[in-house]
């Protein structure tokens, strides 16, 4: 299963819920793989099976945004309902896009032009989309409706987050009218989109698999500054003392476990008790693994040494 799983590009919900279990060791539901990315723990992607409509923007910080002047219009004759009767009497900038995260803000480009986007796309969780996962959440937990309007649209970024989308909806089909010039058709195709309510009804949502390595790594970062310091088992305290025997006999019997031809000399000694070893046997099980032993043997000394001042 880990082999497909770094095969692939993305999950299902309903996969990423199966996968999620296995990491927890509990069962994870679809909702809360929708609540980890209401919460902001993991990242949601929408696939676009049969393409949707959007208009290109930019994530930039808000030092970069533009803004749009709109004027501030009054009446000049107040008993005069005609829209006719209105006055510019000064402007407001207004930012030419929304909000981002991290004092950023999606831009909105100047080319007011729709495209066709097809693909996965993370959710930018700022508007419509992000009450599409609202909903989809109460509707699977016993909630309560979600009701509530983005008058903004629906987002969608690129996996680097530079690039922002917003999605959009045709008021009805458009008809190229052959006895309008063709910058008038332009700007009537243009005129003929709104900003959409939430995302495709034929789009489906996924988890990029580096999504989930992201919350895998979080997690276990996390363990690691919340657990407490390891004990060491009796197997290593064990081990500690064996190593102490060992460089203290050493130290007796005259040898230098540092220094080449080690090996021989512990056969040497081994033979003067009866003990018939090969010098093969002795390399593979101390020689061999000297590196370890001179490294770990100053530390078990220096675990079992008392404080106590010598006499």
């Amino acid at each position: 299963m880990k082999k497909l799983f770094d095969l692939k590009e993305w999950l299902t919900l309903e996969d990423a819920a199966k996968h999620l279990t296995i990491l927890f060791g509990e069962e994870v539901k679809v909702s809360d793989v929708l609540r980890l990315a209401l919460d902001g723990r993991l990242r949601l992607s929408v696939d676009f099976v049969n393409n949707t409509n959007v208009r290109t923007a930019k994530i930039v910080s808000i030092d970069e945004a533009t803004f749009i002047d709109i004027p501030i219009l009054q009446r000049k004759d107040a008993s005069k309902p005609d829209p006719k009767n209105l006055q510019a009497v000064g402007h407001v900038k207004v930012l030419n896009g929304i909000s981002y995260f991290d004092n950023k803000v999606i831009n909105y480009d100047d080319d007011e032009k729709v495209y066709s986007l097809s693909g996965v796309w993370d959710l930018a969780m700022i508007g419509g989309e992000r009450i599409d996962i609202e909903y989809k959440y109460h509707q699977l937990t016993g909630g309560p409706d979600v009701e509530l309007l983005n008058i903004d649209g629906s987002f969608v970024v690129d996996e680097k987050r530079t690039v922002a989308m917003h999605l959009m909806k045709q008021f009805k089909e458009f008809v190229y009218d052959k006895n309008l010039s063709p910058e008038k058709n332009d700007e009537n195709r243009r005129r003929n989109y709104y900003p959409a309510e939430g995302l495709p009804d034929d789009s489906v949502l996924v988890v990029r698999t580096s999504a989930l390595r992201l919350l895998e790594d979080t997690i276990r970062d996390n363990q690691k500054k919340n657990d407490p310091p390891i004990r060491k088992s009796a197997a290593t305290k064990a081990t500690d003392t064996y190593l102490v025997i060992i460089a203290a006999l050493a130290k007796k019997a005259g040898i230098n476990i540092h220094e080449a031809g080690a090996a021989n000399k512990i056969r040497c000694e081994l033979d003067l008790l009866g003990i018939p070893m090969t010098e093969g046997t002795i390399y593979n099980n101390i020689v061999e693994v000297l590196p370890q032993v001179l490294a770990d043997i100053p530390d078990a000394i220096g675990r079992r040494q008392k404080t106590t001042p010598k006499k």
